[in-house]
């Protein structure tokens, strides 16, 4: 018996039995091609399956042309997706999950660009983030979109889905309406808590006439928009206890905010927010709704936080989506009692949210399977005929995943770190306060490489002469990346990596000049960490902002901690040279120089340069010899922790 008995409760949502109460909430995965679901989004969802989990909301099928905003989103108005959709929901059933899917239409929150037809809103008000003025929606389509909903309720039913979800959170157009900060109209769609309450409610009647009893119908709330002039949870209360009066749905799932300003920010919350940040939020509709379980979400990626939760009753279902992403195995590992063997989410947002954003397909961090299980999910990494002597030089991400991957396939595998811990990069950067979830990847690496048996050797720099004397039959470098610094003339002024910041190397003074080239966090954590340290900052980026590769919905955080902080922050800009004590700074668009006067460092985050040197040392001199991370080319832990596995698979 699993010592999370609350977790591992059966649910009845509605006519539906979930076996746990763990779910995945609906999430973009950029798995789509033109409207059609793919076999990408059915090996995906039954990888979670396969791992235990309760329920799965797939992500939102679009109910209407006039939303559809990308080609790799669902078009959930044309029944000709319902083969692929099901599918999907075959491969899920086939181990025993539950599957919903999420029904949406984005009403302002999007551009037309998009769909190349007019955006629509209850009223002509522009989303912040999206700055296009919507049409203000005619009562015949209203009663379109209203139609729509029933549509795609039926091709979900069609499908084979177990139930939907109602989309009416994080701004989108249900929520619209029910908001007085984007709902001003004066007709029977607006003004009163009724007449705002009405769209909403004749979309669950068309929904739950479609779906009939058979299937859970369920809908997404913001417990708060966070926004001035938006809902609050005690609007929010008054709202799911009128919407659970109607009896025609079977849960609600809570989440939080909407698109404008820095409430966008809370909607996926990075590792600077706290575990759970968002409970309260369930907890306070929980308190209200009497009948219909209630779902939270939001950075619960321990199945002992979840099971306390679920105890403290504050929740009825606990959406761990992000954290099933990063290990679709969590669930049996926690029914098992084998809570050291779980791969954490670590908050980063790097693989998710942020080759979301940017359009690609998402993937994970810690987990580059997340995406191609067909090829690469579990029970795919076949053991060797031919077991391999295999050293790893570094025991970085990079060099940590090789190692773990040829173990679990069954080489000998032996790793060697010329520092006294493994970890890499990933030990200076997880040394910031802000920053400190990044060790996750170290301690479940390290974790399975002490479960595996692989062979560690600390304080051991691989030199050629050394790796000969072992005689491997292959040898993996991944020995990392050293950074470079520009030359600039005045000695009055240092000139310090940020590395040696980090790692107390070095001591920087009063007054900081930062140097962003690098678009990361190396660059904007480094600046928040000597800004708590009461150091006058200023951080200059050559870029249009700084942190300019840092995802969209964490740098608007980022962004507020170092203005916050104090920290100057000067863009299009960079450093040109120093006179004295003085540093110079160049616009890069203008050419125009200004002088900042009695700076103690400078301090880069700038270009890295491989430390390839032994890889070429070894050509001829081993059987085989590959390189991988940052040893190939200086990139991020994603990349470092795929290319690791990728190679392993191939020794």
């Amino acid at each position: 018996m699993s010592s999370l008995p609350n977790l591992f409760n059966p649910l009845a949502i509605g006519p539906v039995v979930i076996r746990n109460r763990i779910a995945s909430s609906a999430h973009v995965t950029n798995f789509a091609l033109d409207g059609f679901p793919t076999e990408r989004h059915a090996y995906y969802l039954a990888e979670k399956a396969k791992g235990g989990i309760g329920l799965i909301i797939m992500e939102a099928m679009y109910v209407h042309p006039s939303t559809h905003a990308r080609r790799t989103a669902i078009a959930g108005y044309a029944p000709a997706i319902i083969p692929a959709l099901k599918q999907v929901t075959a491969k899920v059933h086939e181990h025993g999950a539950k599957i919903f899917v999420q029904l949406l239409h984005m009403g302002r929150q999007m551009v037309s660009t998009e769909s190349r037809l007019p955006i629509m809103a209850p009223s002509a008000i522009p989303s912040q983030s999206k700055k296009e003025i919507p049409h203000a929606m005619t009562e015949r389509e209203i009663e379109e979109i209203i139609k729509a909903f029933g549509e795609s309720a039926k091709i979900a039913k069609d499908a084979g889905f177990d139930g939907v979800e109602i989309h009416g959170a994080h701004g989108y157009l249900i929520q619209q309406f029910l908001s007085p900060h984007t709902n001003k109209r004066t007709d029977q769609w607006g003004g009163s808590l009724d007449n705002r309450l009405r769209f909403a409610l004749r979309v669950i009647d068309k929904v739950k006439e479609v779906c009939g009893s058979d299937m859970a119908v369920g809908i997404r709330l913001s417990g708060d928009e966070f926004t001035d002039g938006g809902l609050t949870l005690d609007d929010m209360q008054q709202i799911a206890v009128r919407l659970e009066a109607t009896g025609k749905l079977n849960f609600i799932n809570v989440s939080q905010c909407n698109y404008d300003g820095l409430s966008f920010a809370t909607m996926i919350p990075d590792m600077h927010f706290p575990f759970g940040s968002f409970v309260y939020l369930a907890a306070g509709i929980k308190s209200v709704v009497a009948d219909i379980p209630v779902f939270t979400v939001g950075r619960i990626i321990d199945p002992s936080h979840a099971e306390q939760i679920l105890a403290d009753n504050q929740a009825d279902v606990v959406c761990m989506t992000r954290a099933t992403l990063c290990d679709p195995e969590l669930p049996n590992k926690a029914k098992e009692d084998r809570l050291d063997d779980i791969r954490y989410c670590i908050g980063c947002n790097q693989g998710c949210v942020g080759m979301m954003h940017r359009g690609f397909p998402i993937t994970c961090t810690q987990n580059p399977t997340v995406g191609l299980e067909r090829e690469l999910g579990s029970g795919t990494l076949a053991p060797v005929l031919r077991p391999k002597r295999v050293l790893v030089i570094g025991g970085g991400p990079a060099g940590m995943e090789a190692a773990r991957v040829a173990a679990i396939r069954g080489h000998q595998v032996t790793l060697w770190e010329k520092q006294s811990v493994l970890g890499g990069n990933v030990v200076l950067a997880s040394s910031i306060p802000a920053r400190q979830e990044l060790s996750g990847v170290v301690r479940y690496l390290s974790h399975e490489l002490e479960r595996l048996g692989v062979q560690i050797r600390l304080n051991t720099e691989g030199t050629a002469q050394l790796i000969e004397q072992e005689q491997p039959d292959a040898v993996i470098v991944a020995t990392g990346a050293r950074p470079l610094l520009p030359e600039l003339e005045a000695a009055e002024v240092k000139s310090v990596p940020v590395e040696d910041v980090v790692q107390g190397k070095t001591e920087v003074g009063q007054r900081v000049v930062l140097v962003d080239d690098d678009g990361h966090y190396r660059a904007t954590s480094v600046a928040e960490y000597l800004a708590e340290q009461e150091k006058e900052v200023t951080l200059i980026t050559p870029r249009t902002i700084e942190g300019s590769d840092i995802v969209q919905i964490s740098w608007i955080t980022q962004h507020t901690r170092l203005r916050s902080a104090g920290v100057t922050i000067i863009t299009g800009s960079g450093v040109s040279g120093t006179e004295g004590h003085s540093v110079l700074v160049e616009d890069l668009y203008s050419g125009d120089e200004s002088e900042l006067e009695d700076i103690d460092s400078i301090v880069i985050a700038g270009v890295r340069q491989a430390c390839d040197e032994l890889f070429s040392e070894l050509q001829g001199k081993v059987p085989e010899v590959y390189t991988i991370g940052d040893a190939m080319a200086p990139r991020s832990i994603l990349e470092a922790v795929r290319e690791g596995h990728m190679l392993a698979r191939k020794l």
